[in-house]
């Protein structure tokens, strides 16, 4: 029985090498789309946060004009 389970325990690593490429593949994919939208949120906060403070600078940028 432990015989068995060691057996099944090599085989299924010696299996899970090429499945580990397939996940790494797949889990850089999800961390670039992790990122990509970690990225993309950001900017839009940026985008956002700037475009309020553009929006209560108009008095002010006029001032200055």
């Amino acid at each position: 029985g432990e015989y068995g389970n060691s057996e099944w325990a090599s085989g299924y690593s010696n299996e899970d090498t090429p499945l580990e490429v397939g996940s790494g593949e797949g889990w850089s994919l999800i961390q670039k789309g992790l990122l990509g939208s970690v990225v993309v949120a950001a900017i839009v906060a940026y985008i956002k946060i700037s475009k309020s403070r553009a929006a209560r600078d108009v008095g002010y940028e006029k001032t200055m004009a």
